[in-house]
Formats: C-alpha cells, sequence, structure tokens
C-alpha cells in the first residue's frame, strides 16, 4: 500500500506476483495494491510502467485502487511503504488483526535481518527514472526475502 496506488505499490505487486507465479507450490500467493489516497483508474506512472517492463513486467493495464476497509479485510499481510501509511490503516480501516500490517522493508528486516538500514521506501513519483530503479530494486529484495519467507512457512 502507498499514497497514490500509481508507483511504489504498483511496483510492488507487479514485482510480487512476477516472482509468484515462478514458485512451484501448491498453493497460490497473490498480491494486491492500493493508495491510501489513490484517485481510481489513473494509469502507473510512466517511469514506474518503464522500469517494471526492463525486468519483465507490465503495468500497462494497471488501474490505481484507493484502499478500502473491504481490501483490508481481505488481506492476511498487509504491506505499507511508510509509517504514515501503516498509521493511517491501523487508524482508520481496521477493526481487529492489527498484528498484519508492517512497513514493507521492517518486514524483510525482521525475515531476514538487517537487510535495509531505513524502514521506509521513499516516493519516486515526479522523480528521474534513476530514481524509480532505486524504488525498483528496493522493493524487489524486499519481496524477494518476503516471498521466500512466506514460501518456507505457509504449509
Amino acid at each position: 500500500m502507498c499514497t497514490g496506488n500509481t508507483c511504489r505499490s504498483s511496483m510492488a505487486e507487479e514485482i510480487f506476483n512476477l516472482k509468484a507465479r515462478s514458485l512451484s507450490v501448491n498453493y497460490k500467493i497473490k498480491a494486491k495494491s492500493a493508495g491510501v489516497f489513490a484517485i481510481d483508474g489513473f494509469s502507473a506512472s510512466s517511469n514506474a510502467q518503464e522500469v517494471v517492463r526492463k525486468y519483465g513486467g507490465d503495468l500497462a493495464d494497471h488501474k490505481a485502487k484507493t484502499l478500502t476497509k473491504d481490501l483490508v479485510d481481505q488481506g492476511d499481510l498487509i504491506l505499507t511503504m511508510t509509517e504514515d501509511h501503516k498509521q493511517f490503516i491501523l487508524n482508520n480501516l481496521m477493526t481487529n488483526n492489527n498484528s498484519r500490517v508492517h512497513l514493507i522493508k521492517e518486514y524483510a528486516n525482521k525475515v531476514d535481518r538487517d537487510v535495509f538500514s531505513s524502514k521506509e521506501v521513499t516516493d519516486p513519483v515526479g522523480g528521474t527514472l534513476e530514481q524509480y530503479e532505486e524504488v525498483y530494486h528496493e522493493l524487489d529484495t524486499a519481496i524477494e526475502v518476503i516471498i521466500n519467507y512466506l514460501v518456507d512457512n505457509i504449509r
């Protein structure tokens, strides 16, 4: 989850689902993304689309979605980009089981200690292609750690 669902969370969803589809497991794990202040129907940013395409993904059909209580209730694990996103969800959209909500990099650090020195993912919106690449690689690293943990621990 992020702010507008056009950069970070859309990239994270595509990275996660590409990795999940490549796994040989007997169950399905899938990511969905949304933004706490998204405008429904907006496309992923052109830089996000370009970076994801470079690594074999596709955001051409991505449409931003506003995060709702229903989406939160459906999630087994809710990963956010910033502490503000986490607090928004906890304060406005959660009624129980708050332990499902984590910052993505913080969760990766819990699984594999000290992967990241910072706990938030910087918003690249309006930034350079290189900034989007940096965010992509942060997300890719975090998701690799998390998805391996999930596969090893879901039975």
